[in-house]
């Protein structure tokens, strides 16, 4: 009687640590899994100094990195353009924009940049952020920028899809709910005013 009330406990021993052996394995593998799903899959912040940046007009501008410099184009957002090698003038309100980028900026405790990918002119297409606020929305809601979501729609890759559409949403919402800015569309203008070819 006493061997089988033994026996009896060995196997609920066995079953109990059997079952906790499998749970501690499930809990690993899950959490390796996830570890590798962030890693592989979630966009890639890019951060950056204020000291680094090189100020264009209000959508873009250039980061000195290593001795190379990297031509950052806003996604979402198309500001009043300036004067320089590619346009005659100054757009009106181009000033402003670029004024106001650079304060955003230069304010800023913490930068960084979420890229898309290249366009043919070299430039990085990204979403800029400024302490963790995106930029492209700041510029629309003061009223400095056309929204470039409804034009261009961009294709994500599916990985980045939900945060990089997010973005873009909030954009065209933005835009919506202030209007339409207090100046010609830039697409338009430069028909105009280019000297070279660069949307």
């Amino acid at each position: 009687m006493k061997s089988l009330i033994c026996s009896n406990k060995n196997k609920v021993l066995r079953i109990k640590k059997n079952f906790f052996c499998f749970y501690f394995k499930a809990v690993m593998f899950l959490a390796l899994f996830l570890f590798l799903f962030q890693n592989l899959f979630c966009y890639e912040k890019i951060f950056f100094t204020k000291d680094q940046v090189v100020f264009g007009d209000g959508d873009t501008f250039a980061l000195n990195i290593d001795d190379k410099e990297i031509q950052i184009r806003f996604l979402g957002v198309d500001t009043p353009e300036r004067q320089g090698d590619i346009f005659t003038k100054d757009q009106y309100l181009g000033l402003e924009a670029s004024e106001f980028t650079k304060q955003q900026i230069q304010n800023a405790k913490s930068l960084y940049y979420v890229p898309f990918k290249n366009d043919k002119y070299g430039r990085t297409l990204a979403f800029v952020f400024v302490d963790d606020e995106l930029l492209s929305l700041k510029i629309i809601n003061v009223g400095l920028g056309y929204e470039t979501v409804s034009f261009y729609k961009n294709k994500y890759p599916k990985a980045d899809d939900s945060e990089f559409s997010k973005w873009d949403e909030k954009v065209r919402l933005a835009a919506q709910e202030v209007g339409t800015p207090n100046f010609q569309n830039p697409f338009y203008w430069r028909q105009k005013n280019k000297l070279i070819d660069l949307k």
